[in-house]
């Protein structure tokens, strides 16, 4: 193998797991299913949604 292949490959899986450990996280399983809470009040809702979906 010529040192210009190794150098290039070991680059772009260098490239690769830096890709992958900068991606964001999810702190917990629960988390990355659901997503986040939504905290809106009564009047909140009642603006955005119509009396059917309320």
């Amino acid at each position: 193998m010529e040192r210009r292949t190794l150098l290039k490959t070991l680059a772009v899986l260098g490239l690769g797991l830096l890709a992958k450990g900068l991606a964001p996280k999810p702190t917990d399983a629960k988390e990355a299913v659901m997503g986040y809470e939504v905290v809106k009040t009564d009047e909140e809702w009642k603006a955005i949604l119509t009396p059917e979906q309320y």
